[in-house]
């Protein structure tokens, strides 16, 4: 999700406005400043929102795609997974490497290792991403 916010930092946004009103004259530093911080901490707001959505629709996949409500994710609901993954994470931009999810699955059908391996398909608070997402994706 960071790869979509530019992030300046305090210092280089100050100096940037500083400029920007020395050329226009009809604004006041402090405003932008106060401005460009409010919009940070919107645009920080909106992330947590989309990741905690994110985070919810991979729980529905998940669930849903135990199809035998067996609490175990067989093979063929692994591929149903795989698929739906692909499809709603792709939404937000995101892909995942097919086969290393497929493995991990295999070494922990379970609906709690899944969801453990779902986590990592989420980029964390810090923006990164896990392994299981391909290298040329972001």
């Amino acid at each position: 999700l960071n790869h979509i916010l530019v992030n300046f930092s305090i210092k280089q946004g100050n100096a940037h406005l500083k400029e920007v009103t020395k050329e226009q004259k009809s604004r006041n530093v402090d405003e932008f400043v106060e401005l460009v911080q409010e919009n940070q901490h919107v645009l920080n707001q909106m992330e947590e929102h989309l990741r905690r959505y994110m985070v919810q629709d991979f729980v529905k996949l998940v669930l849903r795609s135990d199809l035998d409500h067996d609490s175990i994710i067989s093979k063929n609901e692994a591929t149903i997974l795989e698929k739906r993954l692909s499809l709603g994470l792709n939404m937000y931009g995101i892909e995942f490497d097919a086969e290393k999810f497929h493995r991990a699955v295999r070494l922990n059908p379970s609906l709690r290792g899944v969801m453990t391996i779902a986590k990592r398909f989420m980029p964390d608070d810090n923006g990164r991403l896990s392994s299981f997402y391909d290298d040329d994706v972001i």
